[in-house]
């Protein structure tokens, strides 16, 4: 019923129905594109059990996992975390769905509310003991970073008491110079402002803030990086920069995904912020549980890394730490790492995708291994007109 390259692929597959497109965000089990011409949000793939597809999706459609994308609304900004989506949308107000989301209610601030950028985190599993599966979310407002959601690791930024409670509604970190953008983990948060430097909040238990401790940080922090950043992406317990050279360095996470073979795993991941082998003119970058993903602006290839045997790395065989090319891929601009798949935007705009495919997150129509693909049939054994 699955099959090799179907439950899950090391070579990627199109995305089937997605129309050219300008970014994609991904969640563990389902992922959108904003179109390249109209920022209209596209979703496919489902849940875990295959039910309430529709609801991750962000439609009101009756929809199955292997349904081709399906539209959610117009946006101007989009993202997703492990099991809810947020988008902005053209009157600058944020919706959400998905997990614990109400998709009918609006976030809007009566005054001076006009966000345009948006990260959304959390986790799809318990298998990180901080990460909430309710997440949290936070948008770039004129420079000033607005989040809410769940705070128990004070990943919204907002207070340090270690029960803190869901912040409902936007509001304003504190302590955070000018911004320029936003990069989301499972239970921390990183920016990076005007002067191309680094700050992150929350959850440390594996040094995902990039401290020599791995004490919550309830409060932001910089972080000391002896280089400009270009680029910042928050991974499910790690984080990784793009540097304004082209280098690419990673810290923190369970196992090793810094890219760097002679890492310390008993101490906060790259306390010293080497760069990984190998990789000197990287465009993009992204992180996803334990592995990470960049763009080379040469060559317009994909590598990933990982730190242990990883379906996202391209191959069968796992031979280190090192980044590997992924074969099979146009030429691409953009990649996005999500836990246990990643998909590529390629330079006309098609979403190219490999990796888990539990609940057809891969977009290649594979109906899923919870719920098989079903069509209705008649009972012969029974006359339905004669039932009491």
């Amino acid at each position: 019923r699955a099959g090799v390259g179907k439950a899950w692929r090391y070579e990627p597959v199109r995305v089937e129905g997605l129309e050219s497109s300008s970014s994609l965000a991904l969640g563990t089990y389902f992922a959108c594109a904003r179109g390249a011409l109209d920022g209209d949000v596209s979703c496919w793939g489902g849940s875990w059990d295959g039910r309430s597809v529709g609801t991750y999706r962000g439609t009101n459609q009756s929809v199955r996992a292997s349904d081709p994308p399906t539209w959610a609304g117009e946006s101007l900004a989009l993202d997703v975390g492990g099991v809810h989506a947020c988008r902005i949308e053209t009157d600058r107000s944020v919706r959400c769905w998905g997990h614990g989301r109400d998709r009918a209610q609006v976030v809007r601030l009566e005054q001076d509310w006009a966000p345009d950028q948006i990260s959304v985190g959390g986790s799809g599993s318990g298998t990180c003991d901080h990460c909430s599966i309710n997440g949290h979310q936070c948008v770039l407002n004129q420079g000033v970073a607005f989040c809410w959601g769940d705070n128990a690791r004070g990943q919204a930024g907002q207070g340090d008491d270690p029960n803190n409670p869901p912040i409902l509604a936007p509001a304003v970190v504190m302590g955070l110079p000018p911004l320029t953008s936003l990069s989301l983990g499972g239970a921390h948060s990183c920016a990076l402002d005007e002067n191309q430097a680094v700050w992150c909040w929350g959850d440390n238990e594996y040094g995902q803030l990039g401290h020599a401790d791995t004490l919550v940080g309830y409060v932001p922090s910089r972080v000391d990086l002896p280089f400009a950043v270009a680029q910042i992406s928050a991974g499910e317990q790690h984080t990784c920069v793009r540097a304004q050279a082209g280098t690419v360095h990673c810290w923190g996470g369970i196992e090793n995904a810094t890219g760097v073979e002679s890492i310390n795993l008993e101490t906060p991941r790259n306390p010293g912020f080497a760069a990984i082998p190998g990789i000197e003119d990287a465009i993009d970058i992204s992180s996803g549980l334990d592995y990470a993903c960049a763009v080379l602006g040469r060559s317009t290839e994909v590598v990933c890394w990982a730190g242990k045997p990883n379906l996202v790395t391209g191959s069968r065989i796992y031979e280190g730490v090192a980044p590997r090319t992924i074969p099979g891929l146009p030429p691409i601009q953009k990649v996005k790492a999500a836990r246990h798949y990643a998909c590529a935007l390629s330079q006309v705009g098609e979403a190219w995708c490999w990796g888990s495919n539990h609940s057809n997150q891969l977009g290649d129509d594979y109906h899923g291994v919870s719920l098989g693909a079903w069509t209705p049939v008649d009972r012969f054994d029974q006359d339905w007109s004669d039932r009491e």
